[in-house]
């Protein structure tokens, strides 16, 4: 069975209602309550703070190991335990065992199925939780389910009162119609957003959105023009260059498509995702160029 096919099977698990907890497995001696929950707040401290990943990742199996037996006593910290042991495993490329380990974290909230638990409050870290289990749908094409997550998310973020984060959940659920070429449905949605939003990161980031959805329907003028008004607003991540790149190859305009290519190639913040992406432009338009020179 491939990690894609586990992943989806997990999720619709989830969204069938089963409940449980996955637990870690350690070898070593158990945490103490305040040794799991000094890693917690060391792991609080670097997010926050360091804005980078927490690392010690014995310390989080442990925490995430404590805290899954009494998650009933301690919800809050085992939805972050679950989080910040989830992302490490998910940076670290181990994806099922990544979302098992955001999956567990949905749990935290109830009893057993959808019995709630009244003393959970950390809508924050459990909006946090949904977003990457829909980014991990997202890579890997599942749209729907993506869209499923996000707007968990969402919701999650709106109850914690974070008035950002739940618009750019709001995004992230336009942009799954998009990737599904549902162009009515992803206007409407990002209209939506436009008129009641005031966030200026959100704001921009909705031409990405119309970007991805304008190439995904084949407009590579409309596509470009998206790209050029999310940079205008001050949005320069990888993203836009790599879809004005693809616009421009579609275009048949070849010098613009490998300058982008070329850009997304050697830019430090790419990803390797978006360089694979650039990888088909980089070695093909020499050849076209060439080609063409020869005529």
């Amino acid at each position: 069975m491939t990690h894609r096919t586990y992943i989806v099977l997990l999720l619709l698990c989830l969204l069938s209602g089963m409940q449980g907890t996955v637990c870690a497995t350690s070898q070593s001696s158990p945490f103490t309550f305040h040794e799991a929950r000094q890693t917690l707040a060391a792991a609080d401290s670097v997010r926050v703070n360091e804005h980078r990943l927490y690392d010690d990742s014995l310390a989080l199996a442990e925490a995430y190991t404590t805290f899954g037996r009494w998650r009933l006593v301690c919800p809050n910290d085992y939805a972050r335990a679950c989080y910040y042991y989830g992302y490490l495993l998910r940076q670290h490329g181990d994806h099922v065992a990544a979302m098992q380990a955001f999956i567990a974290g949905t749990h935290a909230p109830y009893i057993q199925r959808v019995a709630p638990l009244p003393w959970f409050n950390d809508y924050h870290i459990l909006g946090r939780i949904y977003t990457n289990m829909g980014t991990m749908c997202h890579l890997v094409d599942e749209f729907q389910l993506g869209y499923d997550m996000y707007e968990r998310s969402a919701i999650a973020f709106q109850k914690s009162r974070d008035t950002a984060l739940y618009y750019y959940g709001l995004n992230a659920m336009a942009l799954e119609l998009a990737e599904q070429k549902l162009h009515d449905e992803t206007l409407t949605m990002l209209d939506n957003i436009e008129q009641n939003c005031t966030d200026s990161g959100v704001l921009a980031k909705l031409w990405e959105t119309k970007a991805i959805l304008y190439l995904n329907l084949e407009k590579y003028d409309s596509t470009i023009y998206a790209v050029e008004q999310l940079q205008s607003r001050g949005n320069y991540e990888s993203t836009g260059y790599v879809r004005k790149a693809q616009a421009y190859w579609a275009l048949q305009q070849y010098d613009s498509a490998l300058y982008y290519a070329k850009f997304i190639e050697s830019s430090p913040y790419s990803s390797k995702q978006d360089k694979y992406h650039m990888l088909y432009i980089l070695i093909s338009v020499p050849l076209k160029l060439g080609t063409f020179k020869n005529l």
